[in-house]
């Protein structure tokens, strides 16, 4: 059994990926606008794409969770959500129909009008918006197409762990994290579905050939407002911030089912599958979400008071930029140049570390500072080489002692495009919770992009150790186009990192143990005639010697003082040992 999966990206996509690999069942798997490694591009609006994609990966089965399902916007734009939930979805199916594939299609508990639920398999459908419109012509279509091969999986209010974080555990989380009261709807009974086990259900009944429709969704009937207080003592937030509410009177645009959600005996009888019972769901999704930096600390009252306060006065972040330099004459300009000029103009400050060159790099960066269009300038020059980790060491305490909120760091030797400021600045700015952001050349094509082929081979082994051993799943480990968030670098003994290149392993192990929050953006990657510094061996084994200390740390089979519970930033014991020359 060969899966291809369209919309993997998403919650019910990945999952279903995630699952086929854990059972050894062949799964291919397509995005089309939110870039994921791994996966296949595909705009399955356009034929000639599904058919290239279905002659490559020849898959038995289509699985396809594609579509909008933003109900109040489908509802203000049904023109367009049309075009993607049922003109894409033919498509599809047409092809698929040519080749005689068998599509899984999702569906959802919207087709119903709420009066009379939870509703089986064969009770008639009457939706009450566009949404549920949609989903129920969708359904039709596939059934015209396939008449006797194919399956139809309805299902209710998906959560679970998920790369995109749009789901409603995601959302409300982040609602009671900034500490406002939510309403919810008590009147309006839904059946939670934990996407693992639609995953689980979902590839059982394909692997049986069970044609049909079926309904997968959690054995729970509660109402929503329920549901939202048992997300809320979950994840240890104020549970009287989820204010029980009338449907009627809440803001929404589209019109949902009351007393929907969905019966799922058909399902369980099929698979001899049982749900997971819904505390222990959302216990699971939390540890997940804690894994991989998704979830941070509850704020305090200070914190929050700051963070209100910023929003109320649409004051932006105080941000500096760091160029690390050694030996870049020839670069640096490149660097400086290229930053573009919204960018000068937003940072209070850019500042190059010249960590101790022995040709001319100091001096060229006291000249740029002179004659350029960066007014805000600056240039510490270290009184002898402090090494890679030694040069950002000194560049965060000075952030810190300064009041930045956030520093950049992108490096003097032009591998990291400076064009991609803009983007991920926004990123952090938008989302204030996220601690530590990467640039990652891992998610592109860095082979196009010049990356040495043994370089190339060598990040994606390292990352898939790391990954193993810190329990993640980032894209790269090893790229130095960051930015930090001062207020989680205080929080991590950095000063107990080592001076060389492995400090960038051991400040985001430091970063995930703190389980703060890291994102990756997408970015070009660069090699050109700049002469790397690097002992690729040396730093490998560096690297993964790292990464297992932590793992034994962890585990309790030996302790580290790097990793001590209790420890911050001493930046006063940096800036005193770590001697420079500051030329304002």
């Amino acid at each position: 059994m060969r899966l291809l999966v369209i919309g993997a990206s998403g919650l019910v996509g990945s999952t279903i990926c995630e699952e086929a690999k854990k059972c050894n069942i062949p799964v291919e798997g397509t995005y089309n606008t939110f870039y994921t490694n791994g996966l296949h591009k595909l705009d399955y609006s356009k034929k000639n794409e599904v058919v290239k994609i279905i002659e490559e990966q020849k898959p038995e089965i289509i699985i396809c969770p594609a579509g909008i399902t933003n109900v109040d916007w489908i509802e203000q734009n049904p023109q367009k959500a049309w075009k993607t939930n049922i003109e894409n979805i033919r498509t599809m199916l047409e092809t698929a129909a040519a080749y005689e594939i068998p599509v899984a299609f999702f569906s959802t508990d919207y087709i119903f009008d709420g009066k009379n639920g939870p509703y089986s398999e064969n009770d008639l459908s009457n939706p009450l918006n566009i949404y549920g419109q949609q989903k129920l012509a969708a359904e039709l279509m596939l059934k015209s197409y396939m008449p006797q091969k194919h399956f139809i999986f309805r299902t209710s209010y998906v959560f679970g762990f998920e790369r995109q974080e749009k789901n409603y555990v995601y959302s409300l989380t982040r609602s009671l994290y900034e500490g406002k009261e939510t309403k919810v709807a008590n009147d309006m009974f839904i059946t939670p579905t934990y996407a693992p086990d639609l995953a689980k259900f979902v590839l059982k009944i394909i692997e049986k050939n069970k044609y049909g429709t079926y309904n997968i969704s959690g054995s729970s009937y509660l109402p929503r407002f329920e549901f939202a207080r048992m997300i809320a003592n979950t994840f240890k937030f104020n549970e009287n911030l989820v204010v029980s509410s009338k449907f009627h009177e809440m803001k929404v645009i589209a019109d949902r089912p009351l007393k929907g959600g969905l019966k799922n005996e058909k399902a369980i009888n099929t698979t001899g599958f049982t749900f997971t019972p819904l505390d222990q769901s959302l216990k699971e999704t939390k540890n997940l979400m804690e894994k991989n930096s998704q979830f941070p600390p509850k704020p305090s009252v200070e914190e929050k008071q700051i963070t209100s306060l910023k929003r109320e006065k649409g004051t932006d972040s105080k941000i500096c930029i760091f160029i690390p330099c050694f030996n870049a004459t020839v670069t640096l300009p490149k660097v400086l140049e290229r930053i573009p000029a919204s960018i000068k103009d937003k940072v209070q400050e850019i500042f190059i570390v010249d960590n101790n060159s022995v040709d001319y790099t100091y001096l060229l960066a006291v000249g740029y500072r002179e004659h350029s269009d960066i007014k805000n300038l600056k240039i510490l020059k270290n009184l002898s080489n402090f090494g890679y980790g030694g040069s950002q060491k000194l560049a965060y305490s000075y952030a810190i002692k300064q009041g930045y909120d956030m520093v950049v760091m992108l490096h003097g030797d032009a591998q990291y495009a400076p064009e991609k400021l803009p983007v991920m600045i926004e990123a952090m700015e938008k989302d204030k919770s996220i601690d530590l952001l990467f640039g990652s050349r891992m998610t592109g094509d860095p082979l196009k992009g010049g990356m040495p082929l043994h370089r190339y081979l060598g990040n994606i082994a390292l990352t898939f150790i790391q990954n193993l051993l810190l329990g993640t799943h980032i894209s790269e480990f090893h790229s130095g186009y960051r930015i930090f968030r001062t207020r989680a670098l205080k929080e991590v003994p950095f000063h107990l990192c080592n001076n060389d290149y492995h400090f960038d392993t051991e400040i985001i192990i430091l970063f995930i143990k703190n389980k703060f929050k890291i994102r990756e953006v997408p970015i070009d990657t660069h090699y050109g005639d700049e002469k790397c510094y690097v002992n690729i061996w040396k730093y490998g084994l560096r690297v993964l010697l790292t990464t297992f200390c932590f793992f034994l740390n962890q585990k309790g089979i030996r302790k580290y003082e790097l990793y001590k519970d209790g420890l911050k930033a001493d930046t006063d014991k940096i800036l005193k040992e770590l001697k420079t020359e500051i030329i304002p």
